[in-house]
């Protein structure tokens, strides 16, 4: 596992660097938000931590939002004492935090709280169209548009905008954004908070956990991804038609995300080309709908 922020008080991206400061001789983080909009963020951090999420919850699921300077755009917040459960390359803690990580994500999808921006599956493939515009020079970027054009296909036959209902989304799950302490599992990273399906977050931690596998050397597979959902399931049982319907899709837009996004990818050739078949895989409709069962490993001839 690795620290929720390095030793040094430094993190984040580079348009929203994070920051470790003191304040009134209490730790706080502080992140400044140079392009992002950090007072909507800010504001859907607040309902968050208004809601059954948030204080009222035994063990918060996200840090106190402390307040917010809109002249420096900097959004103050607690900070956490913990680690993140895993990094690229390291599953970490998450397999044995399946059921408390589940809990956590269910309760963000049911807390009710009506966020600003909204990504249906449609919008979720114009997205992926974007990025395929980066990767069009990438050996991977013809393999990268046919998935592409798949999942449009299906996002529209499986009208997947009519079938979905959209709850809270983190927007990107993963067991890098969650920190474990001595009260248990807390997420971090709110910046990219939508409404979307619950497929998305449920999908991508799946889709993070085969792709880490693959980068660390081990044989990619989708175990952790089911037992993930199943225990999401457990707890959120009425989402289970829909992810029924989605999971492939999910599963296939989040591997291509990986694919865009992952720096280490990029470096290896040979390894986002295997993301981008097994995208390529899960996007095709099957007769168990999304892939759960067996990994077939993918191969650079398929």
């Amino acid at each position: 596992m690795s620290p929720a922020f390095p030793d040094a008080g430094l993190g984040g991206h580079a348009d929203r660097p994070v920051v470790r400061e003191t304040r009134d001789g209490v730790a706080v983080i502080v992140k400044a938000y140079l392009q992002a909009d950090g007072a909507r963020v800010f504001d859907e951090h607040r309902r968050l931590w208004a809601s059954t999420l948030g204080a009222r919850r035994r063990t918060p699921g996200v840090p106190e939002p402390l307040g917010f300077d809109p002249r420096t755009q900097r959004l103050t917040m607690e900070l956490i004492n913990g680690v993140a459960l895993g990094t690229r390359g390291s599953l970490g803690d998450a397999p044995v935090q399946v059921a408390a990580t589940a809990r956590l994500l269910a309760d963000l999808h049911s807390c009710a709280v009506v966020l600003r921006r909204r990504r249906p599956a449609s919008r979720i493939v114009s997205s992926l169209g974007r990025k395929a515009d980066d990767l069009r020079d990438d050996p991977v970027a013809a393999d990268f548009a046919e998935v592409l054009a798949q999942l449009a296909r299906r996002a529209r036959t499986d009208r997947l905008d009519q079938i979905e209902r959209l709850v809270p989304s983190h927007g990107d799950w993963s067991p890098r954004n969650v920190v474990l302490g001595t009260t248990g599992v807390r997420m971090i990273d709110l910046d990219r908070l939508q409404a979307a399906g619950a497929g998305r977050d449920l999908t991508y931690w799946g889709a993070w956990a085969w792709a880490t596998l693959l980068l660390a050397g081990e044989a990619p597979s989708w175990k952790l991804a089911d037992d993930y959902e199943d225990a999401y399931l457990s707890m959120r049982p009425e989402a289970r038609s829909e992810l029924a319907v989605s999971r492939g899709f999910h599963r296939a837009a989040g591997l291509l995300r990986i694919a865009h996004g992952w720096s280490a990818l990029a470096r290896r050739p040979d390894l986002r080309r295997l993301v981008v078949v097994e995208a390529r895989r899960q996007a095709v409709p099957t007769a168990h709908r999304g892939g759960r069962g067996p990994t077939v490993r993918p191969a650079f001839d398929r």
